[in-house]
């Protein structure tokens, strides 16, 4: 979908050109254009996967590597997650943090991070808990876990 903007003249700050939505002006137009290509960046980025891993306890994700999902296998108790590079100011990042049991299973996380969770991680050996996160421009993390995902 394209959207070909003509300046009327050089000091004229108004555009011409067919709305790809007739009903609505070109700036409304443009809105909604900015707002569909966020959303596929968005679907582009949650397609992303990347392999984490724990230090003495703490996760650390770097926001800026726009991932959709992190996995870590647990060798070790999570005590923290981490983030760097939190979403510019008025935005939020949305990410998964897919948590697998190793061959030992028995590891928990135990995150100071808000979680809202009916049930709690499931610590089978080989088992996979996904927790759902949103993330401010502050760093602040909110998440749901869904235990025993796959």
């Amino acid at each position: 979908l394209s959207l070909v903007l003509e300046p009327v003249n050089e000091q004229d700050t108004s555009y011409t050109g067919d709305s790809p939505f007739p009903s609505e002006s070109t700036e409304q137009a443009l809105d909604r254009l900015t707002m569909i290509t966020k959303r596929l960046q968005t679907m582009q980025t949650r397609q992303r996967t990347e392999d984490v891993f724990s230090d003495s306890g703490v996760v650390t994700l770097d926001l800026s590597r726009n991932v959709g999902v992190y996995r870590l296998e647990m060798i070790e108790n999570i005590t923290s997650v981490d983030i760097t590079n939190p979403p510019p100011v008025g935005t939020v990042a949305l990410f998964s943090l897919r948590l697998e049991q190793d061959g030992t299973g028995g590891w928990t996380y135990a995150s100071s991070n808000a979680i809202h969770s009916g049930s709690g991680l499931v610590t089978t050996a080989g088992t996979i808990n996904r927790i759902d996160y949103q993330c401010d421009f502050e760093g602040n993390l909110e998440g749901v876990i869904y235990a025993d995902f796959d």
